[in-house]
């Protein structure tokens, strides 16, 4: 009873940070968004009805690349890590995020393209 209660809180533990994780890049990605130089993706193949379905699946499969990522890792477990340590993490992370979102975006085809607003 000992053994499953204790595994079962590491699983949660290990869910809640990587929630909290996902979060701060979803965060991230807003005000980057809302910067002054904005980079947006295009791709003259498709039609911009298409640009948004297309940004969801990437965002969609970066998050759960990042997930099974971090799972594998473990990099998950904070409990005995100093704060700038996590933040190098949670840095680290961001980084695979979006070299993962690069990566699919391109996969489609798409080009990215820096504006000045």
């Amino acid at each position: 009873m000992g053994i499953n209660t204790i595994s079962d809180q590491v699983d949660d533990k290990k869910l809640s940070v990587i929630r909290i994780i996902i979060f701060n890049f979803s965060l991230a990605l807003v005000l980057v968004g809302c910067s002054s130089k904005h980079a947006e993706w295009q791709n003259q193949r498709k039609s911009i009805d298409f640009w948004y379905e297309d940004i969801l699946k990437c965002k969609n499969f970066s998050e759960t690349q990042l997930i099974r990522q971090l799972d594998i890792e473990n990099d998950a477990n904070f409990n005995d890590k100093t704060d700038l340590q996590i933040q190098f993490k949670k840095y680290d992370a961001q980084k695979k995020f979006n070299s993962y979102y690069a990566n699919c975006m391109t996969d489609a085809g798409y080009y990215k393209i820096l504006k000045n607003n």
